[in-house]
Formats: structure tokens, C-alpha cells, sequence
């Protein structure tokens, strides 16, 4: 007698097993964690026929979203339920991005009717008429993150996915938004630009970045600084000084002008890459100044267009604590 293999079960959606995985068994409690929406996997997946389903859509228990997506008790459903239904009309491992992952970070509003998911795999790109669907080939990890019951674009990936769209003062904006909300992560972007280079929109969102200037340097900012001194007589500070701050190990000071305790940081590939390193600047900066330290920061764009008024800056700083340490030496002597 032949050997006959049992069928395998169907693939669970990674909604699914994520659901399954909080204890989320029964449909009302799926539902209600997926903001008042099921899909008929799901449903099949918990047991329901065909048959139970259609009595279900007959009786209004299940009021009909999508094709095979649906609204359990009323049709009323929130935002994260639209874009959690506009999920459900996709193959497994599919997210909410581009402009709609823009617009869920909350960089930018997003008044469409439509939702644009991104479906990972080769393919036509089709759905319902509300459903904008796009492919992406290969997908990484840090391209997608979850959000409740929702897979998200990352940051990242929705700048890089929306550029394309977005005029550029929407870009602009959105870039700005996201550094006020400190969820930009340059090196992320830059990374996410590196995977999909030929994305609609790569070249103007590396300049909305300034992305070139960005990966300069240390050492060429602080040749830039020198320079500046020079050019406008200004004292020239020590350069790579080692000091306590705070930190785990002796930090790296770009510039210190020592003895009045003034430290100039070259924003730019060291500063504001990412959220860590932003808190971790805020951090040294609160220990050092609570040790009498005053941090300039200047990026490469000021030292490029306004060298005299970052040297005007600068000096008149020095005089000021210049002027505070010799009345505190007078007041020592006398």
C-alpha cells in the first residue's frame, strides 16, 4: 500500500501567528485587535467554513471591506482598521508604505482615500481600487517594522519608497519633521538608498539630506575650522582631545579651546546620524556642562557660507568667558 503524505496546513499570515502568539484565539478578539477587521484566511484558519462565512455576510455579522477582507458587527473601523483591511487584501509579509508610511510616522499628512501597500515578491501589481499596491522584490529587515497589528515601512524605507511622489517641499518637510520627532536616522536612509538605488526620487531626497555632506570627514571639517581661524585671526583650538564625559570610555572632542572650556562639534557624519548618537551628544553635553563646558555646534553648511559670523560667534564667546575668569582671578587675589 502506498504511503500517503497528510496534506500539510495552509501558511499562517504573519498577522496570524503574531495574533496567535499574544493569545489572540477567537474571531472577536482578532478582530478587536485588528481595529474591527478579519480576513477570510483568518477566518478559515480558526475553523469557519465557506458555508458559516456567507451565513455570517447574510446576517450582517460580517459586513464585506475588501474582497476577502471584512468588518466584524458594523462597518465603522478606525484608521489603523482601513489600513489594517488594505493589508489583509495582500499576500503575507506585506506593509503599509511610501506616502502612507510617511503619513503613519506622522511626517507628513496624507489626505487620499487610498492606502499604498507594498507587497515583497515579483509580480503584477493589483487590489481593490482603495489599494495602491507596489512591489518590492527583495524586502530586509530593517525595511518593516510592526506597529500593533500593523507592518509598517520603516522611517527609512518610507522616505526612500515616497520621495518619488512627494514635491519637494512635501520632502523637505517631512525630512524636517521626522529630525523635530528624532526619528531620523541618516545612516538608516542612506542604507535603505544603497539597497534600492534606482528608486524614483534617490537623487533628490540624498540633496533634501544633504547626504554628501553629511559623510564628509571629521578631519575635513576640522581642517575647514582651522582655516576659518586662520582666515579671520582666530585662536586656533587643540584638536582631538581626549576627555572625560561621561561616557563609558575618554571621548573624542573635535576642536577644545581648553582654557576657556569651550568645545566646538563639527555636526555632520559623527552628529545626528542616528537617534542614539543624538542622545548620546545630549547626554555628554549636560555632564560636561555641568563641569563648566560650553558646546558650539556648527554644521558644514555655516562653515561653507558664513565663516565671519560663525568667527564673530565664536570670538564673542571667548571674550565673554575670558572675561568671567580673569573677574574670578581678581576676586581670588583680592
Amino acid at each position: 500500500m502506498a504511503n500517503h503524505r497528510p496534506t500539510p496546513p495552509p501558511a499562517r499570515s504573519v498577522s496570524t501567528r503574531i495574533a496567535l502568539a499574544l493569545g489572540v484565539q477567537s474571531v472577536p478578539a482578532l478582530a478587536e485587535w485588528q481595529h474591527g477587521v478579519v480576513g477570510r484566511r483568518q477566518l478559515i484558519e480558526r475553523g469557519l467554513t465557506d458555508r458559516v462565512i456567507a451565513g455570517w455576510l447574510r446576517n450582517g455579522r460580517l459586513h464585506r471591506i475588501h474582497p476577502g477582507v471584512y468588518a466584524l458587527g458594523h462597518r465603522r473601523i478606525d484608521a489603523t482598521g482601513v489600513r489594517m483591511a488594505a493589508l489583509l487584501t495582500c499576500r503575507p509579509g506585506s506593509f503599509i508604505g511610501r506616502r502612507s508610511g510617511i503619513a503613519w510616522h506622522a511626517l507628513l499628512a496624507d489626505n487620499r482615500s487610498s492606502i499604498d501597500v507594498v507587497v515583497p515578491g515579483r509580480g503584477v501589481a493589483g487590489g481593490p481600487a482603495t489599494v495602491n499596491v507596489s512591489r518590492m522584490t527583495s524586502v530586509h529587515p530593517d525595511d518593516v517594522t510592526a506597529d500593533g497589528c500593523l507592518h509598517v515601512a520603516s522611517v527609512a524605507r518610507s522616505l526612500v519608497d515616497g520621495a518619488g511622489a512627494l514635491r519637494d517641499r512635501e520632502l523637505a518637510k517631512a525630512i524636517k519633521e521626522a529630525e523635530y520627532l528624532r526619528v531620523l536616522d541618516v545612516r538608516a536612509v542612506l542604507d535603505a538608498l544603497e539597497r534600492t538605488p534606482t528608486r524614483p526620487g534617490a537623487g533628490r531626497l540624498r540633496n533634501a539630506l544633504g547626504a554628501d555632506q553629511l559623510l564628509l570627514s571629521r578631519e575635513e571639517f576640522v581642517l575647514r575650522y582651522v582655516a576659518l581661524c586662520e582666515q579671520h585671526a582666530l585662536d586656533i583650538p587643540q584638536i582631538d582631545v581626549r576627555l572625560d564625559t561621561g561616557l563609558d570610555s575618554l571621548g573624542q572632542i573635535d576642536l577644545l579651546y581648553a582654557d576657556e572650556k569651550v568645545i566646538i562639534e563639527l555636526d555632520g557624519a559623527q552628529a545626528h546620524m542616528t537617534r542614539t548618537r543624538f542622545e548620546e551628544d545630549r547626554r555628554r553635553d549636560a555632564y560636561l556642562a555641568a563641569r563648566g563646558y560650553l558646546t558650539l555646534r556648527f554644521t558644514w553648511r555655516r562653515l561653507i557660507a558664513e565663516p565671519a559670523a560663525i568667527a564673530s560667534e565664536v570670538r564673542a564667546v571667548l571674550d565673554a568667558r575670558r572675561s568671567v575668569l580673569t573677574r574670578i582671578a581678581h576676586r581670588i587675589r583680592v
